[in-house]
């Protein structure tokens, strides 16, 4: 299974948006962080299994082909639970409120 956050493996175009997104994010002082951008087909129908098949929550709807991640144009970030605090706290309850940052198109 591959699972990266090697921003090199984007496509181009939408690596390049995604620093200038990350830029805005560090500008605006939100301790977001990369946590996953390319994922092959195989982690893709992993994850939709997630909550299908173990007792975990849904993680996706989307299965291997189906999800923008499968073909480089997708990222996710995780909010740091606990900015103040040394390295990354994820944090999978805390909701960001700031509103849209960035939008592509």
């Amino acid at each position: 299974m591959i699972v990266s956050r090697d921003k090199s493996l984007l496509y181009p175009p939408f690596a390049d948006q995604l620093r200038h997104f990350e830029s805005r994010l560090a500008t605006a002082k939100l301790p977001f962080h990369l946590f996953m951008a390319f994922r092959t087909l195989e982690c893709q129908d992993e994850l939709y299994a997630q909550g299908r098949t173990t007792s975990w929550k849904i993680a996706t709807n989307a299965r291997g082909g189906d999800s923008l991640h499968n073909f480089a144009l997708a990222a996710d970030h995780i909010l740091d639970g606990l900015p103040d605090k040394s390295g990354i706290q994820w944090s999978w309850e805390t909701r960001a409120t700031s509103g849209v940052l960035f939008r592509s198109g």
